[in-house]
């Protein structure tokens, strides 16, 4: 049984191109592919650190945003949640290929 949480800022439709900046956030778990749960919370008026504790108390392992500030990843990082790069993508279409494991790995970046 696979399991895997993940956290995606939002901007409208899409990925939103700068995580620390985002009012949003959608996190999703999955399940052998299938999503069992899936919320968005407001990032509205919360800080760094405000932020990042919400991502690691959810449990997160993979943070998919287009790129993150120094101090940001370098927190996310240490708390050994990986982060991959995208760009700007529709959220559906990045959600139907996380179902069928259609993601690059090699494209994470964890503090070894």
């Amino acid at each position: 049984m696979t399991k895997m949480k993940v956290a995606i800022p939002v901007f409208g439709l899409h990925v939103s191109p700068r995580c620390d900046c985002a009012q949003e956030m959608l996190f999703l778990e999955f399940e052998n592919g299938k999503i069992v749960s899936r919320k968005i919370a407001s990032m509205d008026k919360m800080n760094s650190i405000q932020r990042i504790r919400v991502i690691s108390t959810s449990g997160i392992t993979l943070l998919i945003c287009g790129s993150v500030s120094g101090f940001f990843k370098r927190m996310i990082e240490a708390l050994g949640i990986l982060i991959m790069h995208t760009e700007s993508v529709a959220i559906d279409a990045l959600i139907e290929h996380l179902k069928r494991g259609e993601f690059n790995l090699s494209t994470c970046r964890k503090r070894e």
